[in-house]
Parts: structure tokens; C-alpha cells; sequence
């Protein structure tokens, strides 16, 4: 009896240990599948779907991954370094271009140093918690008058079991892009994400921060920014989608002279969510319609070699671009396609009203701890009303609600005015930037108080007034007074009084 027991015991003991790697095997084998699946479905709404025989594949980079099965792993990385853990298993992920896609992208002036062009891995918990991190190598870019310096990237990924949950962090390496005189630099960013999967749409918070921006005109600094923010946060609540931008800079250097901090946000309340999802698809659909030269991706695992403690993978990324075939086949072809287009445009007509029939409101206003930018505010706000009958854009617009406040100082046209004409001297600029304010508060469109001018705009039931005062073709009468800062001889349009 005691013999039986360990015989038993070492039996089970045996076929945990043989047979476990092999079920890990088994559902990492189901979760590469169901990746792509998913991949093949992000990529192919952002690109026109093409028959086979109709397109040139232009590029295919290799992805080879090798899958350490669990309980116990011990794996290695892209660098040879051992991982040992406990969990379904550990993944390595290996992407590069193919031969000919390499010399074909080193002739356009694109190149990597690294064989590898990403470098991944991945381990997997036994409740099926995923910790992921990416390394990016640098590329570099040059042909006649452009030159680009990239230093990659390095993420750090975890998903949550079901891939309902992402948190990520990404350390962007620095950017160099020069073209002719013009020069930006980017020391580093960093991308910080907390997203869940809810109705369709991944919600929570993003952000991204730069601590410098630097432009350079024959080699002279034009500007410089420092601690740019830019932060998102998001959320779906009884299928109403409402978001929070966030738009910020400590300091902005333009030529020789600082401006204080501003930090704006973009509020976004009362969007239908579903009605933004299928406007959002319909988008992509038509987008890639309208480039008679769209891209096509796909994603397919080429080979699958599953063994007992380990499994391999060899994956193809192919980037493809219409194939002329024949003079009757094309026109056959770019009938369809202006006949989708139609339809789609119709359809995003019907659809966007809808994205906004539940009260929608937009609004841009300084953050409260910015609430006095030393040059320039803005205050805009845009409304309709919560029971929404409309049928098309313009019925739309006609319902809606808009003001919109800008305050701001002369500073900001001299400005504009400057970079405008370069070969102008300061008091050159200063007078004809007088001028123009001069011609503007005559008019109606600014109001004055000191060194501060007023543009206010209001926008209700059909009717546009700015500055208290109800203008016919107004936005027009603007622009052409912008124009007149360049060209002396714009006429100038003084609205009627009310």
C-alpha cells in the first residue's frame, strides 16, 4: 500500500511537471492567436482593406518569438540574459526587417545600427496578469536637405488578466530633426498611461512630459519651451463619454523674451459614446479612401512550432500599397471606391449629430493655478441643447451655442507681426502692429482697457455678435483684416450698427 502511494505520489508529481508546460503551451499558443487577431483588427481600421492579387507588398519586418512554458520557466532575453520564474510563461519577441526591406529602407535613408529593431519580453502570471517591457533601438534618417537623429524608446507594460486594465511607461530617448536652416531638438519625454477597457473605448488618464523644445533658425534660437504637459483623463459613465485635456508649459522663450507659465483645459462633456465609436470608425474608413495610395498592414503568424517546455513563433508584418492591374480593373476599382466614399460621407452626416444629442458640451478655459497668463487668455465654450433634432451639419450648427472670450496683449500680434516680416525693424513692427489694433478697435472686433484688448464673441440661436454688437459676415471681415497687416491695400469692412 505504501509503495502504491508513492508510486502515486511520484506519478503525479511527474505529470504535474510534464503535463502543466504543455497546457501553459496550449493557452499561450490561444493567446498568440487571439494578439493577432486583434492586431490585424486595429490596423486594418486604419487602412483600406485589399484583395490580394491587387497589392504590392512594400516592406515585411520578421517578428521571432520564443515562448518559455510554465509553471517554471527559465528563459532567456534578446541580450542572453536568464530569467527564471513562476507563472505560464515567459516570451521573447525579436522584430526586424527582412533583407530586402532593410536595403530598401537604407535607400530611402533610414537605418538602424541594432540588428534588432525592437527588442520585447513578456511574463505571464498564472492568473494571467501580463508584465511586458520594449526596448526600441535608435534610428537615424538623411537624404538631401532632411537629417533625423532618434535614440528609441524603452516601455514598461502590465496588463491585466482578460486585457480589461493597461498601465504603461515610456522613456522617449532624444530627437534631432533638421531640414535646410531649421533645427528641433528634444532632449527626452516620458509617456505615463492608466487605461481601462469600458464600453468599447479605453478610458482613464495619459499624459505626456517634455522637459525642453528647442527650435534653431541658422542655428539662433527661436524657441524654447520648458516642462511641456500635455495630460487626458477620460471617462465613460452611463454610455456618456466626458474627457479633461490638459495643455501646459512652465515657460516659453520666443527670441529673446520669457513668458510666464499657462496650463489650459479642454473639457468635453455628454458625448453619446456609441455614436462617437461608430463616427470614430466611419473616420478611419474614409480617411484611408481618400489616399488613392493608402497602405495596407496585416499581421500572420507564419510558422508555430509548439514543444513541450517551449514553443517558437516566427510572425511577418507586411505593409502593402495598391497594384495597378489593368486600365478597366483600376477604373472599376476607383468607381467602388468613390461609391463607398459617398456612402460613408452620408453616413458620418446621420452620425454626427447623434454624437452630440445628449447635451454635449466643449469647453477651453485657463487651469485655476493659471487663471492670469501674462499674455494671452481664452475662454471658449460650445453647447447644444439636450434633446437634439437634427439631421445634418447645418441643422446643427444652427441649434448650437458658442462664446468665446480672448484677451490678450499687443505683445502677441508684434509678435505675429515679426515672424511674419523678418526684414522689418522693431519700430517698424511696433507701427504697423498699432496700426492694425487702431483698425480693429475702430472697428468692433477688439475692445481696449490699457495695454489689453477684448475679442468676445457670441453665437445663439442662429445669431453672431462680437463685442455686444450683431455682425453680418464677420468672420470673414477678420480674416481680412489679418490679411491687411501684410497688405496695406485689404479694404476694411466697419460693421453695422445695431
Amino acid at each position: 500500500m505504501r509503495k502504491v502511494a508513492i508510486i502515486s505520489g511520484i506519478g503525479i508529481i511527474a505529470a504535474f511537471f510534464l503535463g502543466t508546460p504543455y497546457f501553459f503551451g496550449q493557452t499561450n499558443q490561444s493567446l498568440n492567436d487571439e494578439l493577432v487577431v486583434r492586431t490585424n483588427h486595429l490596423l486594418q481600421s486604419k487602412s483600406e482593406s485589399l484583395p490580394a492579387a491587387q497589392q504590392d507588398v512594400i516592406a515585411r519586418f520578421i517578428i521571432d518569438e520564443k515562448v518559455y512554458h510554465g509553471p517554471f520557466y527559465w528563459g532567456k532575453d534578446a541580450n542572453g540574459k536568464s530569467h527564471f520564474g513562476f507563472g505560464r510563461g515567459y516570451f521573447v519577441s525579436m522584430a526586424k526587417p527582412d533583407d530586402s526591406t532593410r536595403q530598401w529602407l537604407r535607400a530611402q535613408g533610414l537605418q538602424s545600427n541594432a540588428n534588432n529593431w525592437e527588442d520585447r519580453t513578456a511574463e505571464i502570471s498564472l492568473l494571467g496578469e501580463i508584465k511586458a517591457t520594449s526596448h526600441v533601438s535608435a534610428l537615424s534618417f538623411k537624404n538631401s536637405d532632411t537629417t533625423l537623429s532618434w535614440q528609441g524608446a524603452d516601455t514598461k507594460i502590465m496588463l491585466s488578466p482578460g486585457l480589461s486594465s493597461l498601465k504603461a511607461n515610456v522613456s522617449i530617448g532624444a530627437l534631432s530633426y533638421d531640414k535646410e536652416l531649421a533645427t528641433l531638438l528634444v532632449p527626452t519625454a516620458h509617456v505615463n498611461v492608466k487605461l481601462n477597457y469600458k464600453d468599447g473605448l479605453w478610458v482613464g488618464s495619459s499624459g505626456l512630459k517634455i522637459p525642453e523644445i528647442t527650435t534653431l533658425h541658422s542655428s539662433k534660437a527661436e524657441m524654447n519651451v520648458s516642462n511641456l504637459l500635455l495630460q487626458g483623463n477620460s471617462n465613460v459613465s452611463g454610455s456618456l463619454l466626458s474627457t479633461v485635456i490638459t495643455l501646459g508649459a512652465e515657460k516659453m522663450q520666443i527670441g529673446r523674451v520669457d513668458y510666464g507659465p499657462f496650463s489650459y483645459d479642454l473639457n468635453v462633456k455628454n458625448v453619446d459614446a456609441d455614436a462617437w465609436l461608430k463616427l470614430r470608425d466611419l473616420a478611419s474608413q474614409y480617411d484611408a479612401l481618400m489616399d488613392a495610395n493608402s497602405l495596407s498592414y496585416s499581421l500572420s503568424a507564419e510558422q508555430y512550432h509548439r514543444g513541450w517546455f517551449s514553443s517558437s513563433a516566427q510572425m511577418v508584418l507586411s505593409i502593402s500599397r495598391p497594384k495597378p492591374t489593368g486600365l478597366i480593373k483600376r477604373q472599376l476599382h476607383s468607381l467602388a471606391k468613390q461609391s463607398e466614399l459617398l456612402l460613408i460621407g452620408t453616413e458620418i452626416g446621420k452620425t454626427l449629430p447623434t454624437v452630440v444629442n445628449k447635451g454635449a458640451q466643449f469647453s477651453i478655459q485657463p487651469t485655476p493655478a493659471h487663471a492670469e497668463p501674462s499674455m494671452f487668455q481664452l475662454n471658449a465654450t460650445l453647447a447644444f441643447p439636450k434633446v437634439l433634432q437634427a439631421e445634418d451639419i447645418g441643422q446643427l450648427i444652427e441649434k448650437a451655442e458658442a462664446h468665446v472670450k480672448i484677451l490678450f496683449l499687443a505683445d502677441l500680434i508684434k509678435m505675429a507681426t515679426a515672424h511674419q516680416s523678418p526684414e522689418k525693424s522693431n519700430d517698424d513692427v511696433t507701427a504697423s502692429t498699432q496700426t492694425l489694433l487702431d483698425k480693429w478697435v475702430s472697428s468692433g472686433y477688439l475692445s481696449q482697457n490699457n495695454k489689453q484688448y477684448l475679442f468676445a464673441l457670441d453665437y445663439s440661436q442662429g445669431k453672431l455678435s462680437v463685442n455686444g454688437k450683431t455682425m453680418a459676415d464677420t468672420a470673414a471681415t477678420v480674416v481680412s483684416d489679418s490679411v491687411g497687416a501684410v497688405m496695406p491695400s485689404a479694404a476694411v469692412v466697419t460693421p453695422e450698427k445695431p
